[in-house]
Parts: structure tokens; sequence; C-alpha cells
């Protein structure tokens, strides 16, 4: 019932997710992150999305943007569908930071969505296929090549 609820309180971020997963043609989960928030891989290099139960990251990311992308997604079970209207003041953030704001210097972690989602996802643990836990994807750019069903 609790897991009913959850899914039903973050429905908009769920959706979206499916979404994702039909456009980006995802495939099945590479593995899970912290309480079990399924990860996929996506071509989109330097760009992680979380959504609802789901992150979206490359295989190319690093074991933090994992775990920052992990601490949306508790972002996400607590503000609910507000999490969507915070979630596009943050996709403007990226790109003003992409745009304007990395060279003058400004720090992404500003905005405190970024910076709360470091803290909240820092310790997560991430396991890949056959829940083989790791330290660095860059170390081993293959786990994305196996599929590990939840």
């Amino acid at each position: 019932m609790k897991k009913i609820l959850l899914y039903l309180w973050q429905l908009p971020q769920n959706l979206l997710a499916l979404f994702y997963r039909m456009i980006f043609r995802t495939g099945e989960p590479v593995g899970v992150v912290g309480t079990g928030v399924k990860i996929y891989n996506w071509k989109l290099q330097g760009v992680g999305v979380s959504l609802g139960n789901s992150v979206f990251v490359s295989y190319r990311n690093s074991l933090s943007t994992i775990r920052h992308e992990y601490g949306h997604t508790r972002q996400s079970v607590v503000l609910g569908p507000l999490y969507l209207v915070l979630g596009v003041i943050g996709a403007l953030w990226f790109i003003l930071y992409k745009l304007f704001l990395k060279k003058l210097g400004v720090d992404y972690k500003w905005f405190f969505m970024e910076s709360m989602a470091d803290r909240l996802g820092a310790n997560a643990e991430v396991w890949f296929h056959n829940h083989i836990p790791i330290t660095s994807v860059r170390a081993n750019p293959n786990i994305f090549k196996y599929h590990y069903y939840i």
C-alpha cells in the first residue's frame, strides 16, 4: 500500500519517466541505486535526469553523478508534484549555467536543489548486474552492456 501511495504521490514524475523510456529507448534498468531506484542508460552524455523512481544517466557519467541524481529522487519523494515545478526551474538553471554562469565563475551548486541533491545522495549504494556494488562507472563502462532485471 505504501508503494502505491508513493507512486501516486509522484505520478507526474513517474509518467514522465515512462515517456522518457519510450522516447530514448532505454530498455530495461541496468542497475539500482539507494532504496531501489532504477538506473537507465541513455545516450545524452553529461546530462543526468531523475524522474520519480528512475534515474537516467550515460555510462560516461561518474558515480557521484548517479548519487546526485538519486538525491533528486529523494527530493521527489518529499515534494511530490511540486518537484516538477522546481525541476523546470532547475532545468533553466542548468541551461543558464552552461551558457553564461559557468564563464562568470558561478558555482552550479549555488541553486539549492543541486546542493541538496548532493547531500541527500552522497552515501547511496549503487548496484549493477549480479548485485555487484561499484565504485566507479568510468572504471568499468561495460557494466551498461549487461541488463539487470529487477
